[in-house]
């Protein structure tokens, strides 16, 4: 189909295969059959010259800015919507996310873990963080919101602020013994 079709249309052909390790949960593992006619190319071109999306530039712009004013919070640069910060003693992490139109923070666990397992380690600190982080009830990924127009620079310092404020009170919390 690549051979007989122009741009802006391409085709892949994955072959999804499922693999288990002993007791692991199932994990998908993605082959690639064929691609279209220059990806690879094109692909490496684009990662050399540091082109984003829109939507990416938006990410690394705001991480940026708060990477000036909290340089322990995020490494400068990234262009996810999502950074994560482990906290060792209590084996969770804690996540501060960006959208268009909110930034927060939530609880993460393990990687591959189910979720069962996440709530189980962390329902003990649920009550401390509500009290710690005077939030109200949290949701069901002990995370918090503030909404805010992120396209607005003008709320960038209100949310950079609120972000690492509210990290610090999450680490609080995870750092102290629980019974």
């Amino acid at each position: 189909m690549n051979d007989h079709t122009d741009d802006p249309f391409a085709f892949f052909a994955i072959r999804v295969r499922v693999v288990r390790i002993a007791e692991s949960p199932l994990a998908p593992v993605f082959e690639v059959l064929e691609r279209p006619n220059e990806w690879d190319r094109r692909v490496q071109e684009s990662a050399r010259s540091g082109e984003l999306s829109e939507l990416g530039q938006f990410r690394r712009d705001f991480w940026n800015h708060l990477a000036s004013k909290h340089p322990g919070d995020v490494k400068p640069n990234r262009a996810a919507s999502w950074v994560s910060h482990h906290v060792k003693k209590a084996g969770l992490g804690v996540t501060l996310y960006l959208a268009w139109d909110a930034v927060g923070l939530y609880l993460t666990g393990k990687r591959g873990e189910p979720t069962d397992a996440l709530h189980a380690q962390a329902d003990p600190y649920r009550a401390p963080l509500e009290q710690e982080l005077d939030a109200g009830p949290l949701d069901e990924w002990y995370g918090i919101s503030l909404d805010l127009n992120m396209r607005d620079r003008t709320n960038w310092d209100r949310a950079a602020e609120w972000l690492h404020d509210k990290r610090l009170a999450y680490e609080r919390v995870l750092r102290r013994k629980t019974t």
